[in-house]
């Protein structure tokens, strides 16, 4: 299973993306995809202003993304992950998820990777050395 953050969904849907090409193989891959509810909400932004939510939503069904709902349960976790790591809480949610789900995490943010890898989850791509 691999969580998207909503930046590889959104390079995903942008084909003039710099991260396009590595969103396309990360969603072509053969593991199943999730996506926190939080995370769908950032990526209907862009298209909500253009009036195409409905048809971002229609391509996220397509692909298989199963939509994890954030319940009154998840508070607390949230925000504990927000406390010890000091991630933004569209990230909380990202890492929540994915530990929830015990899966892996595709970000092109390097301070989600590195939090993601603190938490001790595999991240896509694989960040880098430097």
């Amino acid at each position: 299973m691999i969580v998207l953050d909503a930046c590889v969904v959104i390079a995903l849907f942008d084909s003039t993306a710099a991260h396009h090409a590595v969103a396309k193989d990360i969603v072509a891959s053969d593991s199943a995809l999730a996506m926190s509810v939080f995370s769908v909400a950032e990526t209907l932004v862009g298209p909500e202003r253009n009036d195409a939510g409905e048809q971002a939503l229609d391509n996220l069904a397509r692909l298989g993304i199963r939509i994890v709902p954030l319940l009154e349960d998840d508070a607390r976790d949230l925000a504990r992950t927000r406390a010890n790591g000091r991630p933004r809480m569209p990230d909380a949610a990202v890492l929540h998820v994915a530990l929830r789900l015990q899966a892996t995490v595709a970000t092109f943010d390097t301070r989600l990777q590195a939090a993601a890898v603190q938490a001790g989850l595999s991240v896509v791509p694989a960040p880098s050395s430097s």
